[in-house]
């Protein structure tokens, strides 16, 4: 997305010329089009094969090179971070759809220069924008206030614990906890009530030092994550067929969704029968402080979305299931087993999704996310098929 004020700016410097079709030939289109749902919005034009009509052939921005990296536009200025509006002020989110992000490598935010610079984008985002105070919910019509939420986020995070020797049984216990506060006798409870259950129950689970049964998540979860994964896999068949036409595309999803239900053999990296063959093991060494790091940041970050927290956790964690699935059938595709690369690579391949701004699509993905079960279906036991 791109302002007036950045058009205005890219148009006195001739931004046109700097704008290319996918043969690369200077366009004769406007290099700035209107967002469809969105009054008085408008974002730069893709070329034909998808990417951006700025993007040179050595993978490089023009704007950025014909007139310096502060005038790129503030929405490729911001990545991979994020800015939302919550109820206690303004959320920082990061992006797993970043290598460095995945790989939690480079300078804290929270310090120094980065912090400086992040402080200052802040400022430039919130400039000419209404902040309105947003009102958090555990799940759709169960309102959640700002100390109540602090309460769960904080005790959450205490839960998940980085020197544990099963992350699985940090995962079951931030479910176990979860499905206690969504019980309906939990949930009706008057405002009063709820804030006070919360904050007796949730840290005391915290500091429970014996561990959660694990259950297995219900036939009806398991097919809805099913199709989360497919959600994922039909997105990233579009990526790879970039270029062709809507017929073709639509064809390429058809015989995706084909294959997920058996009708059909594998369609280039998509094999389901891999799901069986390569297990995913987020214990091993590798993969561990990945699935830590994703989890963590989405547990402080809770709240900044503008979804009920319950949604949002569980579309997150459909996300991480959804990667394991990529990376067991990457890594089947490549016939080895899945490591650290495979799964950072599975990772940002279905972190992808998460910035699709489509309503629809984010409609679907929730429905698919199946809740609590989401968590229940990643902390499941490694079960190895023979090959």
């Amino acid at each position: 997305m791109v302002s007036a004020a950045e058009i205005e700016l890219y148009r006195k410097r001739n931004a046109i010329a700097w704008f290319r079709e996918s043969d690369g030939e200077i366009a004769e289109r406007d290099p700035f089009e209107a967002i469809p749902g969105a009054p008085g919005l408008q974002r730069i034009r893709k070329r034909d094969d998808g990417a951006c009509g700025f993007l040179s052939a050595d993978n490089r921005c023009r704007i950025h090179e014909e007139i310096g990296a502060a005038k790129k536009p503030l929405t490729c200025r911001l990545f991979p971070y994020a800015f939302h509006t919550a109820a206690d002020g303004v959320v920082v989110t990061a992006s797993f759809g970043c290598p460095t992000i995945v790989a939690n490598q480079g300078a804290s935010i929270a310090a120094g220069e980065s912090l400086i610079a992040i402080e200052s984008l802040r400022k430039e985002w919130l400039a000419g924008r209404q902040i309105k105070a947003r009102s958090a919910e555990l799940v759709n019509g169960r309102a959640i206030d700002t100390r109540t939420s602090r309460v769960l986020r904080e005790n959450l995070l205490a839960m998940l614990k980085q020197e544990s020797g099963d992350i699985r049984d940090d995962i079951n216990r931030i479910a176990a906890t979860l499905d206690d506060l969504t019980r309906s006798k939990v949930l009706t409870l008057a405002d009063e009530d709820f804030a006070e259950y919360v904050s007796l129950t949730v840290p005391h689970a915290a500091n429970k030092p014996d561990a959660v049964a694990r259950r297995e998540p219900g036939r009806i979860a398991r097919a809805l994550q099913y199709g989360f994964l497919y959600a994922v896999a039909a997105a990233r068949a579009d990526v790879e067929h970039r270029g062709e036409s809507r017929m073709q595309l639509r064809i390429a999803r058809l015989m995706v969704l084909a294959h997920f239900h058996g009708l059909a053999p594998a369609v280039d990296r998509v094999n389901v029968k891999a799901l069986k063959r390569r297990a995913v093991d987020i214990n091993s060494p590798g993969i561990r402080p990945i699935v830590f790091h994703y989890l963590r940041s989405t547990l402080e970050t809770l709240g900044a979305r503008g979804r009920p927290i319950v949604d949002e956790l569980a579309m997150a964690v459909s996300f991480l299931n959804a990667a394991c699935g990529l990376a067991a059938m990457n890594a089947d595709d490549d016939d080895e087993d899945v490591d650290r690369e495979i799964f950072s690579e599975a990772l940002m391949e279905a972190s992808d999704l998460s910035h699709a701004d489509n309503a629809l699509l984010d409609s679907i993905l929730v429905r698919f996310s199946a809740g609590i079960d989401a968590f229940w279906h990643l902390s499941r036991p490694l079960r190895p098929q023979p090959r």
